[in-house]
C-alpha cells in the first residue's frame, strides 16, 4: 500500500503476486468495510497507478470503476487533459492553446511538442495518457508509530469494559509490530471522553517490546493517570513508537526471570500469529478480548510518520 494523501492510497492487489482474488472483488470488499463505519469511498481498479487514480474519481460518490487490461487507452481517450495527475491548470491551459483538450489528443502528441509544452515530464505524460505507467506501488515512508483506536457505540464507563478494550487494542498493535519486524519503547494512550475532550499520555519503557502483555501493562498504568471509573469514554487508543528494527533477542543463558517470561510471551504471541495468518484474524486470540466491545466495535488502525495518532 502506498498512501498519497490523508484519504487516498494505492493498493497493489495483482492476482498471484499480492492477492488471490479478482481485484474487483477486493475493491468491493473495501467499499463494504468503509460503508460499515458510516462513510463512503470511491475505488478505481486498473493495471496502473495513473489509470486507477483517474478511475477512482469517476462516478463519485461511492463509485467503483474497473478498467480491464487492454481498455486503458479507450477509457482515457475522451477525458479532459486536466484529469491527468501531474497536469495542473497551467499545463492544461498550455495544452489547450496547442489544441490538445483530451487525453486521447495528448496520447497522439509528438515527444518534441510535449517537452516544449510540459517540460521534462512531457514524454512521460504522453505514455501515461496511453495507459502506460510502470511505476510500482511502493511505500517508502518510514513508519514512526503503530496504533489502533476504538470508538464505542455508547460511552464506556466500567473498569471491565475499558480494560477489555485496552487488551484488544494492545493485542492488535503488538501483532502488527511483529508482522513488521519492529519493536518499540514508547507506549501512548489516547482517551476521548464523553464530552469529546481528549487526553494523550505516553511513557517510555527501558527496553523495546512487541508483546501484548508488556504494552498492556504500561497502557493500563497510563490509563489510570487520566481516567477514573464511571467517567464516560467515547474513544480509546493505544500506540507504540520509538522503534528498533527488530524485537530484542534475549540471551538464551540469561537467568533473569523477567527475560525468561518475556521470551515465553513472545513464543506464545508468535504461535498466535501463525494461527491467525493461516485461518484468519478471528481464529484465535486472548480470552479477555472476546467480548462485544473489543471484538465487534469498529477500530481504526494507523501507521503514521509522526510520534502519535
Amino acid at each position: 500500500m502506498q498512501p498519497c494523501s490523508i484519504d487516498e492510497a494505492y493498493l497493489d492487489v495483482t492476482p498471484g503476486s499480492h492477492a488471490y482474488e479478482d481485484p474487483g472483488v477486493v475493491a468491493r470488499r473495501i467499499q463494504e468495510r468503509v460503508d460499515a463505519i458510516g462513510i463512503t469511498c470511491s475505488v478505481g481498479v486498473a493495471t496502473s497507478k495513473t489509470v486507477a487514480k483517474i478511475a477512482s474519481d469517476r462516478n463519485k460518490p461511492h463509485g467503483l470503476t474497473v478498467v480491464y487490461p487492454g481498455e486503458e487507452r479507450d477509457f482515457l481517450s475522451p477525458l479532459p487533459v486536466s484529469l491527468m495527475p501531474g497536469i495542473g491548470s497551467i499545463g492544461a491551459g498550455r495544452l489547450e492553446r496547442f489544441g490538445v483538450t483530451t487525453l486521447g489528443m495528448l496520447a497522439d502528441l509528438d515527444a518534441e511538442t510535449a517537452r516544449e509544452v510540459l517540460g521534462s515530464h512531457g514524454e512521460d505524460l504522453i505514455k501515461r495518457a496511453r495507459g502506460i505507467d510502470e511505476r510500482p506501488v511502493r511505500d517508502t515512508r518510514p513508519v514512526k508509530s503503530v496504533s489502533n483506536e476504538m470508538t464505542f457505540g455508547t460511552d464506556a464507563h466500567s473498569v471491565d469494559e475499558v480494560k477489555t478494550a485496552m487488551s484488544a487494542l494492545s493485542a492488535k498493535v503488538a501483532g502488527r509490530l511483529r508482522r513488521k519486524g519492529i519493536s518499540g519503547r514508547t507506549v501512548t494512550v489516547k482517551v476521548r471522553y464523553g464530552d469529546f475532550t481528549t487526553r494523550t499520555v505516553r511513557c517510555t519503557m527501558p527496553r523495546p517490546t512487541d508483546t501484548r502483555e508488556a504494552i498492556l501493562d504500561v497502557a493500563l498504568q497510563l490509563l489510570d493517570s487520566i481516567w477514573s471509573p464511571g467517567v464516560g469514554i467515547r474513544l480509546l487508543g493505544v500506540g507504540v513508537s520509538g522503534f528498533e528494527e527488530r524485537a530484542v533477542q534475549m540471551d538464551l543463558l540469561e537467568a533473569d526471570p523477567e527475560d525468561s517470561q518475556h521470551r515465553g510471551r513472545r513464543r506464545l504471541a508468535m504461535s498466535v500469529d501463525e494461527v491467525c495468518e493461516r485461518f484468519g484474524d478471528n481464529a484465535i486470540g486472548y480470552g479477555v478480548s472476546f467480548t462485544r466491545d473489543a471484538d465487534e466495535l469498529p477500530d481504526r488502525a494507523d501507521d503514521t510518520e509522526n510520534g502519535g495518532t
